[in-house]
Order: structure tokens, then C-alpha cells, then sequence
């Protein structure tokens, strides 16, 4: 067998290689500036500034909705009075006409008819003298007028 003359096999260029990796690393460095690169990041801050604005329109929301709430409680309190106002004074004629019934009586009817008063110029039922089981002159006829006294 003749054996062949060696032929020269090319071999690497190590100097190139290096400059083509430092060119290749710098390429890849501007990466990140791409938008589908950094869109990540954009979406990210969209979704928390999204979440944000949710959670405080919830919570508008909710003190929205405590406040019609407070509102309502209020009217409806402020109709029951009344109704417990009206009753109490329909129901007076009937404690007034029955003669056993004391001063002291009335004293205590009127103490827990007032007690349910809460609104300033509700009327108020006033107390009895002991001895004489008349009306007290001058009694406070709403809380307001009691707020008004002297000494208070």
C-alpha cells in the first residue's frame, strides 16, 4: 500500500473564537432590551398597579356600603322612636284614668318612656309630684331642653 502524502487539515483559530465570544456575549447582553424580554417586567408592574386599583375600589366600596348602612340603622331608629313616642302617649290616657295608680307608678312609667328617647327633640314625659301626683312645672320637655339647663 502507498501511503498518501499528508494533506494539511485546517486548524482552529483560537484568536478568532475568543473575539467572536466576546462579540457574541455582547450581542446577548442587549437582549434585554428587547420588548418581549422586558415585557415580563411590564406586565408584572401592570398587575400589581391593576390589583392595586381594585383593591381600593373595594374598599370604597365596602365603606360605601357601611355608611348607606349607618344611614339606614339611623332612620329606622329614629321611626321606631317615634312609634314608641306615639305609643307611649296612647297609652297614657289609659294609666291617667286609672285612679289606684300612684305617682310613683307614673314616676316609673314616665323614668322608662324617656329612656327610650334618644333623639334631642323627642318629647319627653315628665315626672309627677310624690304628694300631690301633679305634674312637676317646669319639667324638661326634650333632651335638648335638658342639655340647655344650667349646671349640666
Amino acid at each position: 500500500m502507498e501511503q498518501q502524502p499528508e494533506i494539511e487539515q485546517p486548524q482552529p483559530d483560537f484568536t478568532s473564537i475568543a473575539e467572536n465570544f466576546g462579540a457574541l456575549a455582547e450581542q446577548f447582553a442587549r437582549c434585554r432590551n428587547l420588548p418581549a424580554v422586558d415585557q415580563g417586567q411590564n406586565l408584572l408592574q401592570a398587575m400589581a398597579a391593576l390589583n392595586n386599583n381594585v383593591m381600593e375600589a373595594l374598599n370604597n366600596f365596602n365603606e360605601a356600603i357601611r355608611a348607606d348602612l349607618r344611614t339606614e340603622i339611623r332612620a329606622i331608629n329614629v321611626r321606631l322612636e317615634t312609634k314608641l313616642v306615639a305609643l307611649s302617649f296612647l297609652s297614657l290616657p289609659l294609666l291617667h284614668a286609672n285612679s289606684a295608680f300612684s305617682s310613683s307608678e307614673a314616676n316609673s312609667a314616665a323614668r322608662v318612656m324617656n329612656a327610650s328617647v334618644t333623639e334631642p327633640d323627642f318629647p319627653l314625659e315628665p315626672l309627677r309630684a310624690v304628694a300631690t301626683g301633679e305634674e312637676i312645672p317646669n319639667f324638661p320637655g326634650t333632651v335638648s331642653d335638658i342639655t340647655a339647663m344650667p349646671g349640666r
